[in-house]
């Protein structure tokens, strides 16, 4: 194998380790099975050293590389949440003023309903009712979706800062396996000794890596996040809904006849 490719194939089991989690000891441990010819192979302890010492800075390069990219996703990811939160808000301010519309509109039709003075009392009552219930409904949902948004902030403020500390903690100690292992090759200890050693510490990172991803699973917390704003709104719909039949009975009652229902009652 070539110096250039093996320093591709090292680069690229860093990049698959640190992004998927996959084999990074392979790029060291293998960089000479490909390729060769079956009477090279017994040199393939002897030659290591020097492979390895003219691919390590490539790989560090490139293991520095791949951080500063995992970080810069998480950035534009958190940039794309921002935006959906704010396309989510303006959008419900739309819907709300063009139910502010329709509902002046269908106060109109019920004024006309109301002919005596204990009528038109009855029905400012009701639009008195139903303008709180509305009211506080909004409030209700504004709250829940902010103490949602809240909540998944934190969680993934949380993970991220501990997703940025397990990739700095990784690179650090793939960092130390290659300084220590071209100390080895530079103090002349035998490159198989090297070799192993070194496969044995990034195996070692490596599955240190694998676990500390795996632990940090938030989905359970999310998960959760979301079946409470679902039964947050739930509760402010079944509220304003019982509001909102009182008042219309009461105002049934009043003018003697069916009161028409209050268009686009939710959110």
């Amino acid at each position: 194998m070539t110096r250039t490719t093996s320093k591709r194939v090292a680069m690229s089991a860093v990049s698959l380790a640190l992004l998927f989690g996959q084999s990074l000891p392979i790029a060291f441990a293998e960089e000479n099975r490909d390729g060769e010819r079956p009477d090279s192979r017994s040199a393939v302890g002897d030659n290591f050293c020097t492979r390895f010492t003219n691919a390590s800075d490539s790989v560090t390069k490139e293991l520095s590389k791949r951080v500063g990219e995992h970080e810069k996703r998480l950035t534009d990811k958190d940039s794309s949440i921002i935006k959906k939160e704010q396309e989510t808000d303006t959008h419900l301010g739309e819907v709300r003023i063009k139910e502010d519309k329709a509902r002046t509109a269908e106060f109109a039709k019920i004024d006309a309903l109301a002919k005596t003075d204990a009528q038109k009392v009855a029905v400012t009552a009701f639009k008195v009712a139903v303008t709180t219930a509305i009211s506080i409904r909004r409030t209700a949902v504004d709250a829940a979706l902010t103490t949602f948004r809240a909540g998944v902030e934190k969680t993934k403020t949380t993970r991220r800062t501990s997703m940025e500390a397990i990739a700095k903690t990784f690179k650090a100690s793939v960092e130390t396996a290659l300084t220590k292992a071209k100390t080895s090759c530079a103090a002349g200890t035998d490159p198989k000794t090297v070799k192993a050693t070194l496969t044995s510490e990034l195996k070692t990172a490596q599955t240190k890596l694998q676990a500390d991803r795996k632990a940090l699973d938030g989905s359970a917390a999310i998960k959760n996040l979301v079946a409470t704003k679902k039964k947050a709104i739930e509760s402010a719909m079944n509220v304003f809904h019982a509001s909102m039949e009182t008042a219309r009975g009461a105002l049934k009652l009043a003018l003697g006849s069916a009161v028409p229902r209050v268009k686009k009652e939710n959110d």
